[in-house]
């Protein structure tokens, strides 16, 4: 993937390879990389802000897709620290 369509709705990845739907809608630069950064926001009763590299980033599956639609969150990733306690 060479970019993103922005806003809209992707899977981020953490260094500990966990994941997390997230939505971006925003695009920025790192001035001291020079790299471009994608910025969203993820949770359910409250939100965190991240900012995403290209190279940490995916597209939803055709089944995620669907769970997204349905809003059935719970069934999208949600592995990073969140509102929703891990079963």
């Amino acid at each position: 993937m060479e970019s993103l369509n922005v806003p809209g709705y992707y899977v981020a990845r953490n260094s500990k390879n966990k994941e997390q739907i997230v939505y971006y809608d925003g695009i920025s630069m790192n001035k001291q990389t020079n790299e471009t950064l994608y910025n969203g926001y993820y949770g359910v009763f409250g939100y965190h802000e991240v900012f995403t590299n290209i190279k940490n980033i995916r597209e939803l599956t055709a089944e995620e897709i669907e769970y997204n639609k349905k809003c059935q969150f719970w069934k999208l990733p949600q592995h990073f620290y969140q509102s929703f306690p891990e079963h």
